[in-house]
């Protein structure tokens, strides 16, 4: 059983709030009347902290895969589902992005620059992504390849 464990680093994590505040001290200043002004940046300070959150609930933190190749993920502490639909985007070294569905439905976003990991292990999650077969998938799920 092959097991990659994903990056979560808080420095991550401050520094999208980083770039959300930007954004919204951006709009702070912006040569607009005081009220919509106030009420845009408002609006995307909510955005993008409900967006972000939502992404980080959703980002797996662990991969398996099994003997029969199918691929399972959770997140830190949280129970294993296994894989029913994989769409992979870029499986390259530098980046490796896919969207994996699981059994419940659910879809978790994958975002792992070749930094992000050692070279090993970012060789290592490509080439589970690669060798993955997903379970019997349901009707709805996409599979590997769909668009």
């Amino acid at each position: 059983m092959s097991v990659v464990h994903l990056p979560t680093h808080p420095r991550w994590y401050r520094l999208v709030y980083a770039i959300i505040v930007l954004i919204a001290l951006f709009v702070v200043f912006m040569p607009i009347a005081w009220g919509p002004r106030f009420a845009a940046a408002i609006a995307v300070l909510a955005i993008g902290v409900i967006s972000w959150r939502h992404y980080r609930r959703r980002t797996p933190s662990v991969l398996w895969l099994d003997a029969d190749r199918h691929l399972q993920v959770s997140r830190e502490g949280a129970e294993r589902l296994g894989v029913v639909g994989l769409q992979l985007g870029i499986v390259r070294p530098w980046l490796v992005t896919a969207i994996l569905v699981d059994e419940r439905g659910g879809r978790w976003p994958l975002f792992v620059p070749g930094r992000a990991l050692g070279e090993t292990h970012h060789w290592e999650l490509r080439r589970m992504l690669i060798a993955a077969r997903p379970l019997s998938a349901a009707p709805e799920a996409p599979v590997r390849g769909s668009a």
